[in-house]
């Protein structure tokens, strides 16, 4: 299975969201969910997003799963341990703990034309008053899914 997370900061609401899809080894959608809150900085936004996303999939009970992620720095901070050089450090180690205790769980970086289903998702959230979780998928889900570098 293969997650795609993303974030974004949106300054004139002084917030900020975030969104995750995971999608089978066939690239055939399973969930998606999406959710926007108070705003924090750019790099503990994308953390945030992360740490949620692995909360989500702890709950799913998903096993086997590739986060992939926008953001160089979270796996580069998650894979070298490095977390005091980062701002969100602290939310990075935590993330790294549950990577951990994951059934065969990694995080890797991948560019954003391969992450056009959460980046999009995370600039809709906005539009929401609480959090979204899409179990089936929408026609603006799958426009951007054949859009998606796999």
């Amino acid at each position: 299975m293969k997650c795609n997370v993303d974030a974004a900061l949106f300054q004139e609401d002084n917030k900020f969201g975030f969104a995750a899809c995971i999608r089978n080894s066939e690239g055939v959608f399973i969930s998606a969910i999406s959710w926007f809150q108070g705003i924090p900085k750019p790099q503990e936004a994308e953390s945030y997003a992360v740490l949620s996303t692995l909360q989500w999939i702890s709950d799913l009970q998903l096993t086997n799963v590739i986060i992939e992620t926008d953001c160089k720095a979270i796996p580069h901070a998650i894979h070298s341990k490095r977390f005091h050089e980062l701002e969100a450090g602290r939310i990075l180690c935590i993330c790294a703990k549950k990577i951990c205790n994951l059934h065969n769980c990694r995080i890797q970086f991948v560019s954003r034309e391969a992450n056009q289903v959460t980046h999009n998702l995370t600039r809709v959230s906005r539009s929401y008053a609480c959090p979204q979780v899409f179990d089936f998928s929408r026609a603006f889900i799958e426009h951007f899914l054949d859009y998606d570098i796999i």
